[in-house]
């Protein structure tokens, strides 16, 4: 449930609350809002506001959001600035933390660099994490199984897309390197960098 009571709709107007990310099937009804502190549920018919997380002191919760992305079901996915992913069920008006399996060598910093989460039409929600220990990764969500698999990239991922084609396009760069185009294939598992007609990416 929602950590927090419901707040007036005019009260969270004046909040000085940092929008990272905003999602909404119908803007006239329900919003969602990933902040620096937390998820909100606006409830712009009943002109009220519901906070997700932003009470919560556990070490393992984040409460700076960033990406969104909704599912066929009703649900919603949110990630975290640094490794972590969430869902908010509909049914039980609840959010829980998505567990990431991955046997780590040693603590590691994370931030997520690109704020996208992308649903393709496998029904799998893409996004992506940075580590100096890892370097760059492209992180999928199974939405049939809830698991996640992950595939491993030199660069920070800055931003992603889901193209036409049904692949994800993503641009990467660090600072003092140019940012360049490159294509996850699906099919294959592997990137490949998009160069234009003149040879350059």
């Amino acid at each position: 449930k929602s950590d927090d009571v419901i707040v007036p709709y005019n009260k969270f107007l004046k909040v000085g609350t940092t929008i990272n990310e905003m999602y909404s099937g119908d803007f006239e009804n329900l919003v969602f809002l990933g902040t620096d502190g937390g998820v909100q549920k606006v409830n712009q018919t009943k002109s009220y506001v519901a906070n997700f997380l932003h009470n919560d002191d556990r070490p393992d919760i984040e409460t700076s959001l960033r990406g969104i992305a909704t599912t066929p079901s009703g649900h919603v996915i949110f990630n975290g600035e640094k490794n972590s992913w969430y869902v908010y069920n509909p049914a039980s008006d609840s959010i829980s933390m998505l567990k990431m399996d991955r046997q780590h060598l040693g603590q590691t910093n994370y931030c997520n660099c690109a704020r996208e989460l992308v649903l393709d039409t496998n029904g799998v929600v893409w996004g992506a994490r940075y580590s100096d220990l890892y370097e760059g990764e492209l992180i999928g969500l199974d939405l049939t199984t809830n698991l996640f698999s992950s595939y491993s990239f030199p660069y920070k991922i800055q931003s992603l897309t889901l193209g036409r084609d049904g692949d994800i396009w993503l641009v990467s760069g660090e600072e003092g390197i140019a940012g360049r185009l490159t294509k996850f294939d699906q099919s294959t598992k592997t990137f490949l960098h998009h160069f234009g007609a003149d040879g350059t990416n």
